[in-house]
């Protein structure tokens, strides 16, 4: 059986969406074990655990996704403290298991704007030249019926050559 040999994360610079808890923490948790430089961000800082603020290579940024026309200034202030990034990972969204006659406009445009919108915002800003390096990557990982949209961005050659996988699940709910 033929090894796979990955390459290495060591001296790379990563920002995280949803580092506060769940899969952002633990992949947050996994990239500060191979050396990488992990910015992670999310709404809430008090809900940071101690083993990640106890390293020196993470540094968390306050940042809420319902307010999209602050990503693009928020990740240009990283890369100019921290440099370049080599990969994006969000995992910040919302899963709602309701029944469909509780959704109003407001609840599906929060959903849809930190699922959908902000998530494109942070792909269209970790497009440009000046905030990632060549043959970075973007991962996303959404949690509602609404982050089905991001299929259509699975081209690998979008974006200067870069990679950007989206792995979505599907999980409202249409019960009475």
């Amino acid at each position: 059986m033929n090894k796979v040999c990955y390459p290495s994360l060591k001296d790379k610079n990563f920002l995280i969406t949803g580092a506060t808890s769940g899969i952002g923490k633990g992949i947050s948790l996994d990239l500060l074990k191979q050396g990488s430089l992990v910015i992670g961000v999310g709404r809430d800082g008090s809900k940071i655990k101690n083993e990640l603020l106890s390293n020196p290579n993470f540094i968390f940024v306050s940042l809420d996704l319902n307010k999209i026309e602050e990503i693009e200034n928020v990740i240009t202030d990283c890369v100019n403290s921290h440099g370049k990034l080599d990969g994006i990972v969000n995992c910040a969204g919302i899963e709602e298991t309701i029944p469909l006659k509780i959704y109003n406009y407001d609840k599906i445009k929060s959903i849809f704007d930190i699922n959908v919108f902000a998530s494109v915002e942070i792909l269209r800003v970790f497009s440009k030249k000046k905030i990632s390096n060549n043959n970075s990557s973007f991962f996303c990982y959404c949690i509602d019926v609404s982050s089905e949209a991001f299929l259509v961005f699975t081209n690998e050659s979008t974006c200067n050559g870069n990679l950007f996988t989206f792995y979505t699940t599907a999980t409202a709910s249409t019960e009475n």
